[in-house]
């Protein structure tokens, strides 16, 4: 179990994590944080706990921080890795795992937390309806959408999009989830008839990480729908084929950040905290 004088020091993000660091500061926790290069490898010597944001990098060189600051090499977080630090970040790879462990450090992935995912996915689901609407040349009420994926952000966006009143239909490729999205009063339809699917719709929300809207599927999409992609690299729209065909398609990542920077630093906040009450053996 950590405590609350350890020095908690937080390592760029975007703007959740200026409502995490409030947030901590407020619970009495001792949080300073880095947002360029500049005094780094001094901080994150000193600091016991380093929190990384979600995701903790996005072009494997520098930490994620989308925001126009100076760059923060990841070189210098994995130098400061030692016996007793506890590094939080979101969405853990190979390389820090390997890292941390060489290094005696204790990494925890936050993202990875159940509590944590189904929180974050309710601003992911309210950004991507924002989008809609303001993409859409019609109102959601009486739309026809389609959803690709019913894991959690899919099952919310589902229950919000019928709260508008659109006719949702759920595309997915577990027999378990169709049954549920078919008794939640949802259209249920597999995979293997996805090119049949995406007509006469006028959105498309994709949750899988997986290329499942191909150049195929794609001609059957109406000229006037919007596609909205909220799935990890490398997304579900073939988005050179979308291109090609006129159609009107978004990646939209990283949206609690966009969208509910306030609500999504909470529950990073939350999440850290639980983690750093409950850890055992980090020094």
């Amino acid at each position: 179990m950590r405590k609350e004088s350890d020095k908690i020091l937080i390592v760029g993000g975007d703007r959740r994590f200026d409502a995490a660091e409030d947030v901590l500061k407020s619970k009495g926790y001792s949080v300073s944080r880095i947002t360029d290069e500049k005094g780094a490898e001094k901080e994150l010597n000193e600091a016991d706990v380093l929190l990384l944001p979600l995701p903790y990098t996005a072009d494997g060189v520098t930490v994620y921080q989308p925001d126009g600051k100076g760059p923060i090499p990841l070189s210098a977080v994995l130098r400061s890795l030692r016996p007793g630090k506890t590094v939080l970040c979101g969405k853990a790879d190979a390389e820090l795992r390997s890292a941390a462990e060489k290094n005696g450090a204790v990494l925890l992935d936050y993202n990875a937390e159940e509590d944590f995912a189904v929180k974050n996915a309710v601003p992911t689901a309210e950004g991507a309806i924002a989008i809609a609407l303001d993409m859409l040349p019609v109102t959601l009420n009486g739309s026809r959408v389609l959803i690709l994926g019913f894991g959690r952000i899919g099952r919310l966006l589902a229950a919000y999009l019928r709260g508008f009143g659109a006719a949702v239909t759920v595309a997915a490729r577990k027999p378990s989830d169709l049954a549920f999205a078919e008794a939640y009063g949802y259209e249920g339809v597999p995979f293997s008839r996805l090119a049949e699917a995406v007509k006469e719709k006028e959105a498309i929300f994709n949750t899988v990480p997986a290329p499942v809207l191909t150049q195929e599927v794609l001609t059957g999409v109406s000229r006037d729908a919007v596609l909205i992609d909220l799935a990890s690299k490398p997304g579900g729209i073939d988005r050179q084929a979308a291109s090609v065909l006129g159609l009107n398609a978004v990646r939209a990542l990283s949206l609690p950040g966009k969208t509910a920077p306030v609500s999504a630093g909470r529950y990073v906040a939350e999440t850290v905290m639980r983690f750093l009450s409950g850890t055992e053996g980090d020094g």
